[in-house]
């Protein structure tokens, strides 16, 4: 994800909570490379921090948050698979 800023929600679970999430790279990078996942139905709500200006920091973060989202949806299989 090369988008200088993401933004997801708002969501709304079922006890009434309301969840955002938004990321933007700020002044110092060309790309965004942070991730986060609002997941009501599973009560999480997780940052996977890009780790800018380090090799693969994109890759880290994609990984990071499919096998999480992959983890709480209750996915079988290898986590190689899964991502």
């Amino acid at each position: 994800m090369d988008h200088s800023t993401l933004s997801e929600g708002p969501i709304t679970d079922r006890a009434g909570w309301t969840a955002h999430g938004a990321s933007d790279i700020g002044h110092r990078r060309g790309r965004n490379e942070d991730r986060f996942i609002l997941m009501p139905e599973a009560a999480a709500y997780i940052v996977c921090d890009g780790m800018g200006g380090h090799p693969d920091g994109a890759e880290a973060s994609r990984v990071a948050s499919q096998a999480a989202r992959g983890s709480l949806a209750g996915d079988t299989g290898a986590p190689a698979d899964r991502v």
